[in-house]
């Protein structure tokens, strides 16, 4: 729900990419579904060039990708485009990105622990403290797009 969300605010406010596409990674939309479309809008904003529903339609023949955008297409945002409703959506998945990190890692930890390896226990403990103090500071707003 949130990258769709936030590619409705982006497409419902094309200034708003001149803001919000400088401050986002690729690792944002990593295995989301819309992955390959934030793909496109990032290298396009890159080159210079804004990207619009229109445009993005044009990129994508058919597929799950042209499916998605016509979603976006069709549904109304319920909310005025602006910064701070972005920055809350990018947050959101930043959030949701880190979660499963999490997740995957504490598994890997739990083999390693069954297997008495230490070494790779202990050092992906480390991991998931990153990983909890980067949800921290995301959630404290330390990490927010208003104080980048």
């Amino acid at each position: 729900m949130a990258e769709k969300k936030l590619l409705q605010l982006i497409f419902g406010n094309v200034d708003l990419q001149d803001d919000l596409l400088p401050l986002c990674e690729e690792d944002d939309f990593a295995g989301l579904a819309g992955e390959k479309i934030f793909t496109i809008i990032l290298e396009e904003f890159r080159c210079g060039r804004r990207v619009t529903l229109e445009g993005l339609n044009r990129r994508f023949e058919d597929g799950e990708d042209q499916a998605f955008i016509a979603q976006l297409a069709l549904e109304k945002l319920p909310e005025e485009p602006s910064l701070e409703k972005a920055e809350d959506w990018l947050n959101t998945l930043r959030k949701e990105r880190l979660k499963v990190r999490k997740k995957r890692i504490l598994a890997e930890i739990a083999a390693a622990c069954e297997q008495s390896d230490s070494a790779t226990s202990d050092r992906l403990y480390l991991d998931v403290v990153a990983i909890d103090r980067e949800l921290l500071q995301i959630s404290s707003g330390k990490n927010s797009l208003k104080s980048a």
